[in-house]
């Protein structure tokens, strides 16, 4: 057992030992990783500090996500959240799957399976939901894409392909076929306008109405 001992440490003693060459190599990389890494680190920190500051200035607007990265240069969030007030002090809350913000304009952030929650004049909340959307945080306005849909909580509901949001001032727009339902009845056009955060609607073109029977009516 000695010997054999013996045997392997004068291999290893007599193994050859690397070349210049390759120690210049592995040196030379451990260099660039060195001022990589922390420059990748630094491009990070500088990327969440700075995603609440360019968006917006607005003190009544907030922003939380669960993680940020960069991919292609682009800066990305993961499970944003926006939440801000029109001028009326009215909430409204944005939230999405991932959040990209433009490079052209450092305001505009496209969303990506987003839900939108805005509180109506009289108390009431609507739910928009979207597969895409571009959010301008300066002008506080909403473009969705995708299938929508959007429920209040006082049973009306109505489904289009597009819609355009103005958060501050409460309208909503589509001028494409849209569909809507609520406890009295169904009702179809090819587009709507939405003004005074739901006190005036007006459908455009195409209207169909079909009334539900009232159950529980004198006879």
């Amino acid at each position: 057992m000695a010997g054999a001992d013996t045997e392997d440490m004068l291999k290893t003693a007599r193994a050859p030992l690397p070349a210049n060459a390759d120690l210049n190599r592995r040196s030379r990389r451990i260099r660039i990783l060195k001022v990589l890494l922390p420059l990748t680190a630094v491009a990070l920190l500088i990327g969440i500090i700075a995603w609440p500051g360019i968006i917006s200035t607005d003190a009544n607007f907030a922003l939380t996500y669960a993680n940020i990265s960069t991919v292609n240069d682009d800066l990305r969030m993961i499970s944003p959240r926006f939440t801000g007030s029109d001028a009326q002090n009215r909430r409204y809350i944005i939230t999405a799957d991932m959040a990209t913000q433009q490079e052209s304009d450092r305001e505009l952030v496209t969303l990506d399976i987003l839900q939108a929650d805005i509180a109506m004049v009289d108390g009431s909340w609507l739910a928009v939901s979207a597969a895409t959307g571009e959010f301008h945080t300066g002008r506080q306005t909403l473009l969705l894409e995708g299938r929508i849909d959007a429920y209040s909580d006082l049973g009306y509901e109505f489904h289009a392909k597009t819609a355009a949001i103005d958060l501050n001032e409460g309208s909503l727009t589509s001028d494409l076929p849209v569909q809507g339902q609520g406890p009295l009845g169904q009702l179809s056009a090819n587009g709507i306008r939405v003004s005074e955060r739901g006190q005036n609607m007006l459908f455009i073109g195409g209207v169909k109405v079909t009334i539900f029977p009232q159950t529980g009516a004198a006879s």
